[in-house]
């Protein structure tokens, strides 16, 4: 039983604003199509999503490389079904299409081998689940830009697979080995096969990488339902379920996306399984025993470690579909927290990503451990940030009310209505919306409701509609404003006041007697290489967008998210220290 955002860009300079256009139906961060207002995000996420697209257009990521299997060749379609994902994401996201992604999809079935699908034929004596986890990926990519392009051919191409390579599975998950005296607890930054066979399995140094498969296999149920098809998920989904994490050190990341997909397919099937309280377990344990301090993660279960940017995009897309299924607004906190503490801190002056270690001074400090990482994170931080454009905004009809769970400056289109939305935050702390109503057009909208996390005080919240105070009430951790009947247009703006507080270590294994300092939920941290030996918060002076003064010394912390690094981090190894001893008052 499983038990940036102030405008600035990261070297510190102010970055051109791009002009914010629409863009109609745009899947919902979950990875399934669903209706959805029409937006586009501009401001530091527009940014963000630029510079990552510029990092997957360099010359590692040229399609001959990727059809030539020449980055990750023991992972059978997992660089080409990531890097299918992320372009395709960008693309649905921004509007800007990767030159490169047709012609990648185009060149994939001559790389097939006889059965349609990457790498060896399927041997159900030594079942290879690297190959599962890369078809995994590349699986839902085809989906993904089937959906996306129109293009029927890819979906096809997935059914092969589904038909040649996952339906022959059943019966395997029920025997996958989930001991501890059954797995390796080695590995680096890239798995590798063990050499083991264990009930006829190929294992990995990623333990539990076989479930991945199920990022494939719940897109493309989606897509093409069958009665078969939900057997094999459901199998997997019990053996997973079924898993001690901790006890076999189970990779984090490929357990966070079976996870992710099993509660997916439980919205898909009606939640039919039961399964929602074993996932809200999980993610509970995942926060106690692999969630680093800055809501990044460890690899694996129990087993301090680098963090992985790919896990961190999907404890960030669970946490969410867990505050869209639950309304639980705490699921909805941390995943403002894993966004802007983890995601955003990891991405790099350069657009990609890189793994970090709480290893400085004893614990204390995050230090760099890859500055980029080209064959997964990089692609897969993609997909994370084109996940929160998607979560800005979600229309309720039942409610007749636009909710805003997610803030960045851009544009939204509601049937009838055009909305402009501005705001610096969480650096700044106001978010105003402003909604001009499309001529001779009828409208639903009736309320926006828009998100206070809990580390803003209550009493320090104002919402105005029209330059007027709007009398309400907290509501599952949202305000809203009713519009007024007939309205042509309206100004709704939020003023939220986070508190400067420490909190208290989350994971069990952190050392004691340590606080971070946050300004909100944002994690402050000592500029490079700087060392505080004890804190008080009373010390701190400050100096306006998330930044504080130690005392009379000059050290400035600094939210992670909005971090400067220079050009030579890149060579030299750094280090911010975020874990405080606390001095007596």
């Amino acid at each position: 039983m499983i038990l940036g955002p102030s405008g600035r860009d990261r070297t510190g300079g102010r970055v051109h604003r791009r002009p914010a256009s629409l863009i109609a139906g745009i899947l919902c961060i979950a990875g399934l199509a669903a209706p959805a207002p029409a937006l586009r995000a501009g401001g530091d996420l527009d940014d963000r999503l630029g510079l990552s697209a510029t990092r997957l257009s360099q010359p590692d990521y040229d399609i001959g490389t990727i059809l030539a299997d020449k980055v990750e060749p023991n992972w059978p379609g997992d660089v080409q079904g990531r890097l299918i994902l992320a372009w395709t994401s960008l693309a649905e996201a921004t509007g800007r299409e990767p030159p490169q992604l047709a012609a990648l999809v185009a060149g994939l079935p001559a790389t097939f081998n006889g059965r349609g699908y990457l790498g060896p034929p399927l041997d159900l004596h030594a079942i290879d689940e690297q190959q599962l986890s890369g078809h995994g990926w590349l699986i839902a990519g085809l989906c993904r830009y089937g959906e996306y392009s129109g293009d029927r051919r890819p979906l096809d191409w997935a059914g092969r697979m589904i038909q040649e390579l996952a339906l022959p599975l059943r019966g395997s998950y029920a025997r996958y080995p989930r001991t501890p005296d059954e797995r390796n607890r080695a590995g680096g930054a890239v798995g590798q096969l063990t050499g083991r066979i264990n009930n006829g399995w190929r294992l990995s140094t990623d333990v539990g990488c076989a479930y991945i498969l199920l990022e494939g296999l719940v897109t493309a149920y989606q897509a093409m339902p069958s009665r078969e098809l939900a057997g094999l998920i459901d199998e997997a989904g019990e053996a997973f379920l079924a898993t001690d994490v901790v006890a076999v050190q189970a990779q984090a990341h490929a357990s966070l996306c079976a996870a992710r997909n099993l509660l997916l397919y439980e919205r898909l099937t009606g939640f039919r399984h039961g399964w929602l309280p074993k996932i809200e377990a999980f993610y509970q344990l995942y926060r106690e025993r692999a969630m680093t301090e800055n809501e990044a993660n460890w690899n694996w279960f129990g087993r301090p470690s680098w963090t992985e940017p790919c896990a961190i995009v999907d404890s960030f897309l669970l946490t969410f579909e867990l505050w869209r299924i639950t309304g639980q607004a705490a699921y909805l906190g941390d995943a403002h927290r894993i966004f802007y503490n983890a995601l955003g801190f990891g991405q790099k002056t350069d657009g990609g990503f890189g793994c970090d270690a709480f290893n400085g001074d004893g614990g204390l400090a995050i230090s760099n451990r890859h500055w980029n990482v080209p064959w997964c994170c990089n692609m897969r931080g993609a997909c994370g940030l084109a996940g929160a454009a998607c979560a800005r905004a979600e229309w309720r009809e039942g409610e007749g009310t636009l909710f805003l769970p997610f803030y960045s400056d851009g544009k939204l289109s509601q049937p009838g209505w055009n909305l402009v939305e501005r705001t610096g935050w969480p650096i700044d702390e106001t978010v105003e919306i402003r909604g001009r109503r499309h001529p001779g057009e009828t409208s639903r909208l009736k309320a926006v409701a828009m998100f206070v996390p809990a580390e803003c005080p209550w009493q320090a919240v104002r919402l105005e509609l029209d330059g007027r105070p709007v009398l309400c009430e907290l509501k599952n951790g949202f305000v809203s404003a009713s519009l007024p009947d007939g309205a042509e247009e309206f100004t709704l703006r939020l003023s939220l006041q986070p508190a400067l507080r420490t909190e208290a270590p989350h994971n069990l294994a952190t050392r004691t007697g340590v606080v971070t300092v946050r300004y909100g939920f944002l994690i402050l941290g000592t500029p490079d290489g700087r060392t505080l030996p004890s804190l008080r918060v009373r010390d701190l002076q400050p100096l306006g967008e998330g930044r504080f003064r130690v005392g009379s010394d000059g050290m400035v912390l600094s939210p992670l998210c909005e971090m400067p690094f220079s050009a030579a981090t890149k060579a030299a190894p750094w280090r911010t220290q975020v874990l405080f001893p606390v001095a007596s008052e």
